[in-house]
C-alpha cells in the first residue's frame, strides 16, 4: 500500500508547494492514516482521496495541452482523453531530458560503479523511457480510436479525421524517436560493460561476481538490429508524410540506420573473433573501419545543425573507427599466427611421408641391390615380410644426353654452298642420249 500511496503523496507536495503552502512533515502525513495495523480502513480512505485528487488535478492541468508539437509543425488537440496521456507523457519526458546529464556510461570505470549499484541510474532511467514511450503509445492509441470513430461517422467529418491522422502521424513519430534514444542509451551503456570486460580481460584482473558478467558482442548486435529496425520505421513513416518534412525526416532515417549499421558491422566481427574466425574478423573490422563509417558520417555531417539527437553520434563513430582498427590488427596477428602453425604442422607432417623411409623401416634394413654380398633373404618371408629387391621409388640418375649449346650454335652457323660442284655432273647428265648398247647393258643408266 505505500508504494502506491507514495506517489500521490509527492504529488500534492508538489501542488501545496506550487500554491504556497507548507507541506506537512512524513511522521505528521503518516499519522493521518493511522495506525497500519488497527486503522487499515482509515488508509485506504487517504489513498482513494488523493488518487481521486491527483486524477482531477491532472485533468485540471491537461486543459493547458491544446497542441502537440514534433519537427516544427504544431498539432491541434481537441479531446480530454488525447490530452491527458499527452501530459503525462511531457512530464516524463521533461524528466527525462533534465537528468540526461545523469548517465555517464563511456568510461569503462563508470560501468563498474553502475554495477556495483543494484537498481541504479541506468535500469532507472530505462524504466523512465518505458513510461514515455507507454504514455506515447496511449496518446496514440487514444488518436486511432478516435479516428476510427470519426470515419465510422460518429466525428467532425473529413476536416477531423485528416487532423487526427496528421496527429497519429506526428505522435509515431515521437514515439520512433524516443525508442531510438532509449535503445541508444542502452547500447552505451552495454558497451561500457563490453570495454570493461576488455579491459579486465586484457590486465588479467578478476572483479566481483557482478562485474564479471559483461556484456557479449551478440548482445550488442541484436541491440543494433533493433535500432535498424526502429530507423527503417522511421523511413517508412517518413514516407507517408510526404512533402519537404518527409524528405528531411527519411534523410535522418538513413543516417541514423548507417550510423547503427556501422555499430553492428564492428560486433559482427566481434562475434566472429570469439568463434575462432580471426581472418573474417579482420575483414569485418576493416569494412566497418574503411567503409561504414565513413559511409555514416558523410550522412550525419549532411544533416541541418538543428538535427542535434542524430547528429550526436558523430563522436562516437569516430571512436568507433579507432576501435575497429585495433581490433583489424589483433585479428590479423591472430590469422597470422593461426596460419603458422597450421604450416608448422604441414610441415612436420610432410616430413613423415617419405617412401624410402617408410620403406626401410618395414623392410627392416638393407635392399638387396645394397647388399649382394650378403647371405640374407630378400625374397620375402611367408609371415607377411615383403620382398627387399630395391627402394622404391628408384633415385634418380643423371643420362647422358647432347648439349644444348651445341644445338644453338648449329642454328646460327651459316654452311657454304655446294652448288658449283653438282652442276657439272647435271649437265653431263643432261648431254647425249646413250646408245642401244650401252641401254642393253644397263650403261648410262641413272641411278
Amino acid at each position: 500500500m505505500a508504494e502506491e500511496v507514495e506517489p500521490s503523496v509527492r504529488f500534492c507536495e508538489y501542488q501545496l508547494k506550487r500554491s504556497g503552502g507548507a507541506a506537512p512533515e512524513a511522521p505528521d502525513l503518516a499519522a493521518l492514516g493511522g495506525d497500519a495495523e488497527g486503522e487499515g480502513g482509515a488508509r485506504g480512505l487517504l489513498a482513494s482521496k488523493l488518487a481521486a485528487l491527483q486524477a482531477e488535478a491532472q485533468v485540471q492541468q491537461s486543459a493547458s495541452t491544446s497542441s502537440f508539437e514534433w519537427r516544427g509543425q504544431s498539432h491541434p488537440v481537441r479531446h480530454e482523453r488525447v490530452r491527458v496521456a499527452l501530459h503525462s507523457a511531457r512530464e516524463l519526458e521533461a524528466a527525462l531530458d533534465a537528468g540526461a546529464g545523469g548517465m555517464e556510461v563511456d568510461a569503462p570505470a563508470a560501468a563498474d560503479e553502475e554495477d556495483q549499484q543494484p537498481g541504479g541510474g541506468v535500469e532507472g532511467r530505462l524504466a523512465a523511457f518505458d513510461k514515455a514511450v507507454n504514455a506515447l503509445g496511449a496518446a496514440r492509441a487514444a488518436v486511432r480510436a478516435l479516428a476510427k470513430a470519426n470515419a465510422g461517422g460518429e466525428g467532425g467529418g473529413e476536416g477531423a479525421l485528416d487532423e487526427l491522422s496528421a496527429l497519429e502521424k506526428a505522435l509515431s513519430g515521437a514515439l520512433l524517436e524516443r525508442t531510438l534514444q532509449r535503445g541508444e542509451e542502452q547500447v552505451a551503456h552495454a558497451e561500457a560493460r563490453f570495454e570493461a570486460a576488455n579491459a579486465r580481460a586484457a590486465t588479467g584482473k578478476r572483479g566481483a561476481a557482478r562485474q564479471e558478467r559483461g556484456a557479449k558482442p551478440e548482445d550488442l548486435l541484436r541491440m543494433h538490429e533493433a535500432l535498424m529496425h526502429h530507423s527503417e520505421e522511421l523511413g517508412e513513416l517518413a514516407s507517408a508524410l510526404g512533402g519537404r518534412a518527409g524528405e528531411a525526416l527519411s534523410d535522418v532515417a538513413a543516417a541514423r540506420g548507417a550510423g547503427y549499421a556501422a555499430g553492428r558491422c564492428y560486433y559482427v566481427g566481434h562475434t566472429y573473433l570469439a568463434g575462432g574466425r580471426a581472418r573474417e574478423a579482420a575483414a569485418l573490422f576493416g569494412r566497418c573501419a574503411e567503409g561504414r563509417v565513413p559511409e555514416a558520417t558523410e550522412k550525419l555531417g549532411d544533416l541541418p545543425k538543428g538535427e542535434t539527437a542524430a547528429r550526436a553520434a558523430l563522436p562516437r563513430l569516430a571512436a568507433l573507427t579507432a576501435k575497429a582498427r585495433a581490433w583489424q590488427l589483433v585479428a590479423a596477428a591472430e590469422a597470422a599466427a593461426e596460419a603458422a602453425a597450421a604450416g608448422e604442422e604441414a610441415r612436420k607432417g610432410v616430413a613423415g611421408l617419405g617412401l624410402e623411409q617408410q620403406a626401410a623401416a618395414s623392410a627392416g634394413g638393407r635392399f638387396l641391390s645394397e647388399a649382394l654380398d650378403a647371405w640374407d633373404s630378400f625374397g620375402g618371408t611367408h609371415s607377411g615380410r615383403g620382398a627387399r629387391i630395391a627402394p622404391a621409388p628408384y633415385p634418380l640418375q643423371p643420362v647422358a644426353a647432347r648439349p644444348i649449346m651445341l644445338d644453338t650454335a648449329a642454328a646460327g652457323v651459316e654452311y657454304p654452298s655446294l652448288a658449283h660442284r653438282t652442276r657439272g655432273k647435271a649437265a653431263a647428265e643432261g648431254g647425249a642420249a646413250p646408245s642401244t648398247f650401252a641401254r642393253l647393258f644397263g650403261w648410262g643408266a641413272t641411278s
